[in-house]
């Protein structure tokens, strides 16, 4: 873990596909320590358009950074703890559905970061 600022660290995991080249697949953060919420509202900067959801940790929320067309990232918080992913994959390098050139249906991205949602779900029971 990396100290980050007084009392609050972080892990990040980078995942990397089945042959082990650094293709950026997938980040997950944790920040184990994070009571005043300065990992969960770090990445929400006021001018990207987030989207709230339900289910993940006591709050969670989703966004993408350039709206419909890039892979969303969920970003939630439980108790003192953060958790986000991150998938900084071009979406045809992941199981998102897009149309085009790249274009991707909110409803689709919702779904994505559904699937994402058992990561933070499982980091946050231990």
């Amino acid at each position: 873990m990396t100290k980050l600022v007084s009392g609050t660290y972080e892990c990040k995991w980078h995942f990397t596909d089945s042959g082990g080249t650094d293709s950026n697949l997938m980040d997950l953060t944790f920040y184990s320590n994070d009571p005043n919420k300065s990992g969960y509202n770090d990445l929400n900067d006021g001018t990207t358009q987030v989207q709230q959801i339900a289910g993940i940790g006591d709050e969670a929320y989703w966004f993408q950074a350039v709206q419909g067309l890039a892979t969303p990232t969920l970003v939630a918080h439980k108790g003192d703890a953060t958790c986000v992913v991150d998938v900084p994959a071009d979406p045809a390098d992941t199981t998102i559905k897009y149309t085009g050139s790249l274009n991707i249906d909110p409803a689709d991205a919702k779904d994505f970061v559904l699937k994402m949602a058992p990561l933070c779900t499982e980091i946050f029971r231990n």
